[in-house]
């Protein structure tokens, strides 16, 4: 079998999913034919304007690529986020943080200083803000609610649309719980866990940005 063989029922599956599909049904027949008729050259898909269709937007749920090194790379994961405080007008600390991206780690020539956008503001963070700690994947944290409820286990994402974390629970792993709004939590800590299980606050912790040490939003030069 030829792996580079046009494969017509693939190309159908993806046009299903082009954008406003109930409002481009011309385009979205006028592409299908073309297709099943074997892509001919000669004869490209035109809009009902008579114009030659080269291009359409389909839905997607990926994150736009970003330029690298003169490239593009997917954006990835978050490989850490940065905690901060800051106490409101009541002196009462709220609670932010800036997620940090495998793309922005890897591309050190064009990110020589940490992200520094507080989520869930949308404001840089300045030094008004205190660092707490950073959180990686399976982190140990304990949350205390303003409700008064107290939930511990694991990090297990960022929400960064609503400034919101999950944690799986340290006595049942597969129960998460998701939607966890940090600004206005009670408190939050983070713990190092010992292979017997004992564990231990991080009561101060240092930011650091590609090996160095950053207690402030921007590295020292």
């Amino acid at each position: 079998m030829d792996k580079n063989k046009f494969n017509v029922d693939k190309a159908l599956k993806q046009l299903d999913e082009i954008k406003e599909k109930e409002r481009s049904t011309a385009i979205y027949e006028a592409i299908k034919k073309w297709i099943i008729d074997g892509r001919p050259q000669d004869k490209l898909p035109k809009s009902p304007k008579g114009d030659v269709i080269r291009k359409v937007r389909l839905l997607t749920n990926k994150k736009l690529d970003v330029p690298v090194r003169g490239g593009a790379a997917d954006r990835g994961e978050m490989v850490r986020v940065d905690i901060f405080a800051k106490p409101n007008k009541r002196g009462k600390d709220e609670f932010y943080a800036v997620p940090i991206y495998r793309h922005e780690v890897a591309d050190r020539a064009n990110n020589p200083t940490p992200p520094n956008i507080a989520i869930p503001s949308g404001k840089p963070i300045d030094s008004s803000y205190r660092f707490c700690f950073s959180v990686y994947s399976f982190s140990y944290l304990e949350i205390i609610r303003s409700t008064g409820e107290v939930i511990e286990g694991y990090y297990r994402g960022f929400d960064r649309d609503g400034g919101k974390i999950a944690i799986s629970l340290h006595n049942m792993p597969d129960q998460l719980i998701r939607s966890i709004g940090i600004k206005k939590l009670s408190t939050i800590r983070k713990f190092t866990v010992d292979r017997f299980g004992n564990r231990f606050e991080v009561k101060q912790e240092t930011r650091t940005w590609h090996g160095a040490a950053c207690t402030s939003p921007n590295p020292p030069d």
